[in-house]
């Protein structure tokens, strides 16, 4: 692999705006925005209605969710891979292997996530405690991810094919598809975790079934999607569906796909370690982690829509033989993510407390959370740069580098800096939030630095 190092004159500068790209950009971002709006309002739902029920059931979903989460991120690698390697042939114009990747990484995706599910479905209540010391929490957690995981397959195949459309820059269907998510899972959610519309009260479970249930419906949308249900077969113009097993793609999308998976894995275990260390406080504050990481997953919608859409024009025009303008995209990408979080920002730091009252009516809680919204709110641009910047340099093809340096920052950083602060100096419920909002700005830092390297223009894939 050759690596050109790009002139200081050929330099996009930061604060000048490329109109005609910035709005391709939002082009491409908006849909997955407002997809993951509502992705995330699904996690909303599941809070403010969970919280209903008490700390307890809080504390026990979200880190039940971390968990399924560390797993899901194994068959999230595939989307990774397969966005990158189908916007580069799409930008090669090699239209019939954009549907051969996807086929083959669909193939992938269901082995690992077969296998997910059964570690989840048999070793999760293991699993669970090792997060938590408090019983009455690790029985509702265990519930709750037992029945999550039996839709892991159907996550995983629409997480696949997201892939696809990513690649090829038709990010609309983000949308469609998370807008049936939520309202299956909102309507499946209240009636089984309060008994209604003639179900069973199921409490905690019902939740997790809810958004099972939500998983399967949305992928058979996007199945007939491809087929041709909006007007255009997918299928026919991409060559998609005709279960080309190749062992060629297969290692391609593995080996792009495995350091994304391994950063998973090694940075959710980080956030189920820094969940183990807060739950020797008290179960308020694990309480606290999880509606304030719930309400920053607000500001995470715009980030990950920008960082999709970086990708995507990256790839492509990589595949084009256009390296310039894929530096652009990703700069103009980037502005435009700390745009939409750093507002949030400042709405997390000037009501912290109107925003968590959303979550929970826990005086405690609410009380406690206003400090680490506050620090969320400060570091709400960094978080855009790691955001985005990190999903562009995947989208290159540079997916080892993303895995070592959040690994590195994690594991080397976060991490005893939450035990030093918190156990060491005894800043008790501080110390967590404190070494949280160094993880996310220390990482943004190393993401800007890597992107205006210019090393990742010449990659091969």
């Amino acid at each position: 692999m050759s690596v050109e190092i790009i002139p200081a004159e050929n330099k996009v500068p930061f604060f000048k705006i490329d109109r005609p790209l910035a709005r391709e950009v939002l082009h491409l971002a908006s849909p997955v925005v407002l997809g993951m709006a509502s992705i995330t309002a699904i996690g909303l739902t599941d809070t403010i209605m969970v919280g209903r029920l008490g700390a307890e059931a809080l504390a026990a979903t979200g880190q039940a969710s971390i968990i399924f989460w560390a797993i899901h991120w194994v068959t999230r690698s595939i989307e990774v891979a397969a966005q990158a390697l189908i916007a580069r042939r799409y930008g090669e114009q090699q239209f019939h292997l954009c549907g051969k990747i996807l086929d083959n990484a669909m193939t992938v995706s269901l082995s690992v996530s077969l296998l997910g599910m059964a570690l989840l479905y048999f070793g999760g209540r293991t699993l669970m405690s090792w997060t938590s010391t408090h019983e009455n929490v690790v029985d509702l957690a265990s519930s709750y991810i037992q029945i999550l995981c039996l839709a892991l397959w159907a996550s995983s195949l629409l997480f696949a094919m997201r892939g696809f459309f990513s690649g090829i820059g038709k990010t609309r269907i983000f949308l469609i598809t998370a807008l049936i998510m939520l309202v299956v899972n909102v309507i499946c959610n209240y009636a089984f975790i309060f008994g209604k519309l003639g179900m069973p009260e199921m409490g905690v479970p019902g939740a997790a079934l809810g958004s099972a249930i939500s998983f399967i419906v949305a992928l058979i949308y996007m199945v007939l999607y491809v087929l041709g249900i909006s007007g255009r077969n997918f299928r026919k113009e991409f060559s998609v569906f005709r279960f080309d097993f190749d062992l060629t793609t297969v290692k391609e999308v593995i080996v792009l796909g495995a350091p994304n998976a391994f950063r998973g894995i090694w940075v959710i275990g980080g956030l189920g370690v820094f969940y183990a260390m807060v739950d020797r406080l008290n179960v308020i504050q694990v309480a606290i982690v999880n509606v304030v990481l719930n309400i920053q997953s607000v500001s995470f919608m715009p980030g990950y829509g920008f960082g999709v859409a970086a990708a995507t024009l990256i790839g492509q025009s990589l595949g084009a033989k256009d390296p310039q303008r894929a530096e652009r995209a990703g700069y103009e990408a980037a502005k435009l993510g700390m745009i939409f979080m750093g507002t949030l920002g400042i709405v997390f730091f000037v009501a912290p407390e109107w925003v968590v009252r959303l979550f929970t009516d826990d005086a405690e809680v609410i009380r406690s959370a206003i400090f680490p919204l506050r620090l969320a709110g400060i570091v709400q641009i960094a978080d855009a740069a790691g955001m985005v910047f990190s999903t562009a340099l995947e989208g290159a093809g540079n997916t080892r580098w993303v895995m070592k340096a959040e690994i590195f920052v994690n594991w080397g950083v976060f991490l005893p800096l939450t035990y030093f602060l918190t156990f060491v100096l005894e800043l008790h419920q501080y110390g967590p939030w404190i070494a949280w909002s160094t993880y996310i700005t220390l990482f943004g830092l190393l993401c800007i630095w890597k992107f205006r390297e210019g090393k990742w223009k010449e990659i091969k894939l």
